[in-house]
């Protein structure tokens, strides 16, 4: 098991400017005059995929996600 707390990038509403942050990251409280604004938080983090073999699976388990959540790995949607 290796855990992925380095390497994350930021970005809120589009996702078009990434920013390096430090997880655990909590967007939300972030803007101390707008706490908990309705918006969207991406985040992402590139992961080196050179140690899994044909036919093995590389599981991904997310602590502490706050509500609607959908990950994408390899530019593919795989779970709501």
């Amino acid at each position: 098991m290796q855990i992925l707390n380095d390497g994350w990038q930021f970005a809120k509403g589009e996702p078009n400017e990434f920013v390096p942050v430090s997880v655990p990251h909590d967007w939300l409280i972030v803007a101390k005059k707008n706490l908990y604004k309705d918006d969207i938080g991406w985040y992402k983090r590139d992961l080196d995929e050179s140690n899994v073999k044909d036919g093995q699976c590389l599981l991904i388990r997310f602590d502490g996600v706050y509500m609607d959540s959908i990950r994408f790995c390899w530019h593919q949607c795989h779970f709501h």
